[in-house]
């Protein structure tokens, strides 16, 4: 089986789209063409409490939830207001 040369070209031209495509799509989203992912969920701090137990501070649409993990799966402990969060001492 012969490699034709325009079976070399053909695979050399769709590399080349290919690649442009992916250039192309990357300067869109940098540029603010296309939107980029939005980040709803973030882990704030992650403390252990346990060998398998941890508390977490979870931030889920601008609102702040404690969360326990254990073996037996997440619980929700406590929705936090910005009240709640201050820390008072004396």
């Amino acid at each position: 089986m012969d490699i034709q040369p325009f079976q070399i070209v053909t695979v050399l031209v769709f590399l080349a789209i290919l690649l442009a495509t992916q250039l192309l799509l990357k300067r869109l989203r940098t540029a603010g063409g296309l939107p980029s992912s939005v980040k709803r969920m973030e882990v704030l701090q992650n403390l252990s409490v346990g060998p398998k137990e941890r508390l977490l501070l979870v931030r889920v649409d601008g609102s702040d939830f404690l969360v326990g993990v254990s073996r037996h799966g997440p619980l929700t402990l406590q929705p936090l207001t910005p009240s709640s969060t201050e820390v008072t001492y004396g």
